[in-house]
C-alpha cells in the first residue's frame, strides 16, 4: 500500500533558504563586530562595513590580490583613482605643481591664463609632477618654434609682395 503524499503549499513562503540564512547573519553582524577586540573593531578596514556581505566581498577581493605582482590599477571609483594618481606623483591640485626653474621664452607673448588652463587640463588628465616638468617647457618651446616659423613666413610673404610690386611698378616703385 502506498500512501499519498500531500502537496506542500509554497505560495506562503516567499523567501529562500539562502535569504533566510543571510538575514540571520545580517542580524548578528553588529553583535559579531562588537565581540571583536577593540583594535579590530576600530580598524577602518573592518569598521566601515555595514553588513556581512560587504565584508565578505572585500575579503574575497583582497585574497585575489595577495601575492599579485605589478601595479594594481584602481577601479572606477574617483577616490581610488585620485589616491592612485597621488601615489604616482600627481599633486593634489593644479596650483600645487612645482614650476621649478621654468621661465617662459621672452620671444613669445606667454599667457598666464593659458598656462593656468593648461595646468588644470594636465592635472585632470593625471599628469605627474615629473611629466609636468617636461610638458610645460616643451609646450613653451613648441610655441616659440611656431612663432618663429610664422615670423619667417610673414617676412617671406612681405618680400614676395615687395618683389611683385617692384616688377609691376618698375622704376615708379622707388619714388
Amino acid at each position: 500500500m502506498s500512501e499519498a503524499v500531500a502537496p506542500i503549499d509554497v505560495s506562503q513562503n516567499t523567501t529562500t533558504a539562502g535569504e533566510q540564512a543571510t538575514a540571520g547573519i545580517e542580524e548578528n553582524f553588529s553583535s559579531l563586530l562588537s565581540s571583536l577586540p577593540e583594535e579590530l573593531r576600530g580598524n577602518v578596514n573592518i569598521g566601515r562595513h555595514k553588513n556581512f556581505e560587504s565584508l565578505a566581498k572585500e575579503y574575497a577581493g583582497s585574497q585575489a590580490l595577495i601575492g599579485k605582482k605589478g601595479v594594481i590599477l584602481p577601479g572606477e571609483d574617483q577616490a581610488d583613482i585620485a589616491r592612485f594618481l597621488k601615489e604616482l606623483g600627481r599633486p593634489d591640485s593644479p596650483a600645487d605643481y612645482d614650476r621649478k626653474d621654468f621661465t617662459p621664452p621672452e620671444s613669445i607673448n606667454w599667457s598666464e591664463q593659458i598656462e593656468e588652463k593648461l595646468t588644470g587640463l594636465l592635472h585632470a588628465s593625471g599628469v605627474t609632477q615629473g611629466q609636468f616638468e617636461k610638458l610645460i617647457p616643451g609646450y613653451a618651446a613648441l610655441q616659440e618654434q611656431e612663432y618663429e616659423a610664422m615670423q619667417q613666413a610673414v617676412t617671406a610673404h612681405q618680400q614676395e609682395q615687395v618683389a611683385l610690386l617692384k616688377s609691376e611698378l618698375g622704376s615708379s616703385y622707388d619714388q
